[in-house]
């Protein structure tokens, strides 16, 4: 059989086209994006933790998942911060800090403790106008007062344990109940118990129950928290989780509202994300072009009272439904009679106090 010129150049082309016919989704996705150019009035959005602005600064504050925004007076609300390292000599490094804020977004005090997991025994909850530590069964009164000093719980026969008859007997109110921590114990957990804390009649109280014991119904939710903003597409009438909790109505806003005080005003892909079909050492058959989306960037705007400020964000598009896809949630807090934000990213458990510059 003779080789000729003709049928070497066919068979390149036919090679040629088995190795980029399968991409070409993925090259033409990537052309479409080359093409596309973002509107001058988005160029200079920073993100976040960069705004700038001639009336108003940005504090980044590392919130703790768990701990809500708390409005202790009409003037005054307070944000935990908190945050977890590698110790050293083995254990966590914690510090856990909580900051009251003004009207005016200034931090006018402050509360700090910092411990390793190996030396000491802490877990701290802000519980209405206390902080308790449930490691040392103890509270202060620093939310309300400003005094620092640790007072013991009252403890309900410290050698006891309870059955749950008597368990509920002693809480009576579900209301009263706090928390509860099941430690584990003897031989296969034979002697296993529950800690049980409540706050009753306005005293701390803790007790031991019998390890079977659980309360389904929930624990008493903080009187304090704050009433924040909460992002919807479709606003329910309440947060969900809340229905049956009159005390935990939040508010809603639609981020997509020009009118909303956070307003997403654009959004844009900036790179394809799928992998080749040939991405596995260049074996047949690929990984099925592992097309997934693209990634880009959405824009913000905060309206404030003496102007509007801008950030973006990074998002992803998927590729089934071309939808935009958030790894975070915007939430925030706005003062009846102040004049700062409180910016919340729920699921990264960050926070931005967002406050007028002091001239």
């Amino acid at each position: 059989m003779k080789i000729t010129l003709k049928k070497i150049i066919l068979f390149v082309v036919i090679i040629a086209i088995i190795v980029i016919l399968p991409d070409i989704p993925m090259h033409y996705e990537k052309y479409k994006l080359q093409s596309q150019k973002l509107p001058e009035i988005y160029q200079s959005y920073r993100e976040i933790y960069n705004l700038e602005d001639d009336f108003y600064e940005e504090i980044a504050i590392n919130n703790h998942f768990d701990e809500p925004l708390l409005q202790i007076n009409d003037s005054t609300v307070v944000i935990m911060s908190y945050s977890m390292n590698d110790g050293k000599d083995g254990g966590k490094d914690i510090e856990d800090t909580w900051y009251k804020i003004d009207l005016k977004g200034q931090i006018k005090d402050s509360l700090h403790y910092a411990y390793n997991t190996l030396k000491e025994d802490h877990h701290y909850k802000t519980v209405n106008n206390f902080i308790i530590d449930t490691g040392k069964n103890t509270f202060n009164t620093w939310l309300e007062n400003g005094d620092p000093v640790w007072y013991s719980f009252n403890v309900i026969e410290e050698d006891k344990v309870f059955s749950k008859d008597e368990a509920n007997e002693i809480i009576g109110d579900n209301k009263n109940l706090i928390e509860s921590n099941y430690i584990y114990l003897g031989e296969n957990g034979q002697d296993s118990k529950n800690k049980v804390i409540i706050f009753k009649d306005d005293q701390w109280f803790y007790f031991y129950s019998d390890k079977h014991w659980h309360e389904s119904e929930g624990y008493a939710p903080n009187k304090f928290t704050a009433e924040y903003f909460y992002p919807v597409d479709e606003e329910p009438s309440i947060a969900p989780g809340t229905e049956d909790n009159e005390e935990n109505k939040q508010k809603f806003y639609k981020i997509d509202d020009p009118k909303s005080v956070i307003h997403r005003v654009y959004s844009q892909k900036e790179e394809w994300i799928g992998k080749s079909f040939w991405h596995f050492n260049l074996r047949w058959g690929g990984n099925g072009n592992a097309a997934i989306g693209w990634t880009g960037f959405s824009y913000y705007d905060i309206k404030m009272p003496r102007s509007t400020l801008h950030f973006k964000q990074n998002v992803s598009f998927y590729l089934d439904d071309d939808s935009l896809r958030e790894n975070f949630t915007y939430s925030y807090y706005k003062p009846k009679n102040g004049n700062y934000l409180i910016l919340f990213d729920i699921q990264n458990g960050n926070c931005f106090l967002i406050r007028p510059k002091i001239r």
